[in-house]
């Protein structure tokens, strides 16, 4: 759907591509912060969050990435994070990843041909 990352296998790489209107967007499926699946794990509980101002959403850990830079505008367990998901904030943070900070994602060039999402690929 419209604002929810879906991931994609691009040339065996795994790329997670956005739609938002007219517009595509394309960049790393995987958090910089943990390396885990900004579309969530098909089978679990934690599902991709909607694009929200122009920024997607870690729903493991909260940290928001620009769409169209890739540039961190939120780092991880934030306060608004953790108050909003409790169970995950507590436990997350004394486990996993907590002092490591988020780094911007790596986007890539999209064009939207016939309805298709074309993604551009350093060789």
């Amino acid at each position: 759907p419209d604002g929810t990352p879906k991931e994609v296998r691009v040339r065996s790489r795994r790329v997670a591509i956005v739609r938002q209107g007219e517009e595509a967007f394309a960049f790393s499926a995987l958090c910089s912060h943990a390396r885990l699946p900004l579309a969530g794990f098909p089978a679990s509980p934690v599902k991709p969050l909607p694009v929200r101002d122009d920024c997607i959403t870690c729903p493991f850990h909260g940290a928001r990435f620009e769409l169209a830079s890739g540039k961190v505008v939120r780092e991880p367990f934030t306060s608004e994070w953790n108050n909003d998901h409790p169970f995950l904030g507590r436990v997350q943070e004394k486990l996993l990843f907590f002092n490591k900070k988020a780094e911007d994602m790596q986007t890539f060039p999209v064009r939207v041909e016939d309805g298709e999402i074309i993604v551009g690929l350093p060789r």
